[in-house]
């Protein structure tokens, strides 16, 4: 047992991932829209595949899961993208488009290609028009020509004629079916869109509060350098002030008032003894 299992074992984890993405979205992709495709019948629910003759069904079921997981392939892949919402409504509107136009013409296939056989529940695929050699007259609606033919569609339509009515029948069927799956992978991501716009916007509410908290921070910082400097400067300007010399201011000497009131007189200068003898002789 343990041998077994080692050998089944994948190599790589990447392997084992991609194993998973295939079954997911090859296997359990169709599984789970079986029922909208007609593979799982569900009472009260007709699918489109309905529309169609048995012999057609098989290829359809399995040609529409397989582009059911191709569509969720390609909204898989789109949710890890920056997604813009423009684009979305774009393209809704384009897909929405095409969708209607091919359930008309889906509509128009069934009702003009599609013959059913009277007296059971099955039904063929005609051609575009009869071949000129038709054994049934004009009048003859399709349902009676075939009817008379005994399935014999050979005789009135040509068979080149009949796949290529086959083939624009199954190409609006899916369309019609890869459509609407497209449209829901789109409802899907718009509101991952959504989401990112709502983080994109929270993210730059959040940016720029930094960037102004961090301009603020600067403006801070720059004025308690400019108040340090000032601070600086004052104590400096002081121990200057304090170090240059003071002029001294000299008061002038008051004269002595006398004991009368009156002023003193001024005494004659006095002549040294060898000039008197001078001025004698």
């Amino acid at each position: 047992m343990s041998s077994s299992s080692d050998s089944s074992a994948l190599p790589t984890v990447f392997a084992t991932r991609l194993v998973a993405y295939v079954v997911g979205f090859g296997v359990a992709v169709g599984v789970g829209m079986a029922p909208f495709l007609g593979a799982r019948p569900i009472q009260g629910f007709e699918p489109l595949l309905s529309l169609f003759p048995e012999d057609s069904k098989i290829l359809l079921k399995s040609v529409s899961a397989f582009l059911m997981g191709v569509v969720a392939v390609v909204a898989q892949f789109h949710s890890g993208e920056t997604i813009s919402r423009r684009s979305l409504r774009r393209r809704f509107t384009v897909l929405s488009s095409a969708l209607v136009l091919g359930l008309i013409a889906l509509v128009l296939f069934h009702i003009l290609y599609v013959v059913p056989i009277e007296g059971t529940k099955e039904s063929v695929i005609v051609g575009w028009s009869r071949l000129p050699g038709c054994e049934c007259e004009p009048t003859v609606t399709n349902s009676e020509c075939v009817l008379g033919l005994a399935l014999d569609l050979g005789a009135c339509w040509s068979e080149g004629s009949i796949q290529g009515v086959k083939i624009g029948f199954y190409l609006t069927y899916l369309l019609a079916t890869g459509g609407f799956g497209a449209l829901i992978g789109l409802l899907a991501l718009q509101e991952i869109a959504r989401y990112q716009a709502t983080r994109r916007k929270a993210e730059q509410e959040a940016k720029e509060k930094a960037e102004q908290e961090a301009q603020e921070k600067k403006k801070q910082e720059a004025r308690e350098k400019r108040e340090a400097a000032k601070r600086a400067q004052k104590p400096e300007s002081a121990i200057s002030r304090a170090a240059e010399p003071r002029p001294q201011r000299t008061a002038p000497a008051k004269p002595t008032p006398s004991v009368g009131g009156a002023a003193p007189k001024p005494k004659p200068p006095t002549v040294p003894p060898d000039d008197e003898d001078a001025f004698s002789e």
